[in-house]
C-alpha cells in the first residue's frame, strides 16, 4: 500500500510500461530506455514506502537507543508492522560498515551488508550451518546477536575494524605461507594458490586505501583481510591453519609499512 500511495503522491509518476519477451521479441532501444526508467520510479516508490513506514529519524533514534541489533531489528519490524526484510534493508542503509546480517530456517532465506562492509554475506539457499558448527560464521566478530520469529531466525553480527597485530615471530611473510602450503596441500597446486591467496589480501589493501571511512593502518587492513578470507569453502584448511593469522599480519604489514620506509627515504 505505501509503496503505491508513492506512485500517486511523487508527481513525475506517470504512466505504466507493459513488455513481451515472448518469442525471443527484442525490445527497441525505445522501450529499454523505458523500461530502465520504470524501474527507476520502482525504486523511487520503495524508498518512499521505507521512509513512510520507517521514518529516518525514528530509526537513528532506536539504533542511538538499542546497541543489541537482533533487537534492534525486532523492534523495528514489528512497531512498524513491515516485514523483517523490509526493516533489515532499511537498517542497512544506516548502521556502520562491518555489520553482516543473514535470516535462515536452516536454509539461508536472505543475507546482507552495511555500506563498507568486506566481508561477504552468506548464500541465498545454502545449508546454514551453525546449528552443526558453532560459530563458524565470523569466528572474529566482535559481537553476535540472534531473534526468532514464527520458524525463521535473523542473525547480525559485528565485525572488527581492526584487529591489534600479535607478538611477533622471526618468520617472513613467504616462510609461513610456504609452510602453510606444505601443511595443507592444497588441491589447485601451490603456484595457483599462492597467488590465489596473495592477491586476496592484495585486493584488500587496494580497497582499504580507496575506502574513506576507514583509516589505512596495518590494523584494518588485517581486519579486512580477514573479512575476506573467511566463508570461503576453497580455502577453509588455510583459514583453519594456526599460522594462518601470523601470516596475514605479516603480509599485512610488509604492504602498509614497505610504502612508508619508501617515501622517507626518498625525502
Amino acid at each position: 500500500m505505501a509503496h503505491e500511495l508513492g506512485h500517486i503522491i511523487i508527481p513525475w509518476h506517470i504512466g505504466t510500461l507493459i513488455a513481451d519477451n515472448a518469442n525471443s521479441f527484442v525490445i527497441p532501444e525505445s522501450i529499454y530506455e523505458a523500461s530502465q526508467a520504470y524501474w527507476g520510479i520502482e525504486n523511487e516508490a520503495n524508498r518512499f514506502a521505507a521512509e513512510l513506514l520507517m521514518p529516518r529519524d525514528w530509526v537513528l533514534e532506536q539504533i542511538n537507543e538499542l546497541p543489541d541489533l537482533a533487537r534492534l531489528h525486532e523492534v523495528v519490524t514489528l512497531h512498524c508492522g513491515v516485514s523483517p526484510q523490509a526493516a533489515a534493508y532499511r537498517l542497512e542503509s544506516f548502521l556502520p560498515p562491518h555489520i553482516v546480517y543473514c535470516a535462515e530456517d536452516s536454509m539461508v532465506q536472505y543475507s546482507g551488508r552495511t555500506i563498507g562492509t568486506h566481508a561477504y554475506a552468506l548464500t541465498k539457499g545454502e545449508m546454514f550451518l551453525e546449528e552443526f558448527i558453532p560459530n563458524c560464521y565470523f569466528p572474529y566478530c566482535k559481537a553476535k546477536f540472534s531473534w526468532r520469529l514464527g520458524g525463521t531466525t535473523f542473525h547480525w553480527w559485528i565485525l572488527p575494524s581492526i584487529i591489534e597485530v600479535a607478538p611477533d615471530d622471526n618468520r617472513n611473510w613467504r616462510e609461513v605461507l610456504e609452510n602453510i602450503i606444505m601443511d595443507i596441500n592444497p588441491p589447485p597446486g601451490e603456484i595457483d594458490f599462492r597467488l590465489s591467496v596473495n592477491g586476496i589480501i592484495a585486493a584488500a589493501n587496494g580497497e582499504l586505501k580507496r575506502a574513506k571511512t576507514t583509516k589505512y593502518s596495518v590494523e584494518s587492513l588485517i581486519a579486512i583481510s580477514f573479512q575476506r578470507f573467511h566463508n570461503r569453502d576453497e580455502l577453509a584448511n588455510f583459514i583453519a591453519h594456526p599460522d594462518f593469522k601470523v601470516y596475514v599480519q605479516k603480509r599485512a604489514i610488509e604492504l602498509v609499512r614497505k610504502p612508508e620506509k619508501r617515501k622517507r627515504r626518498s625525502k
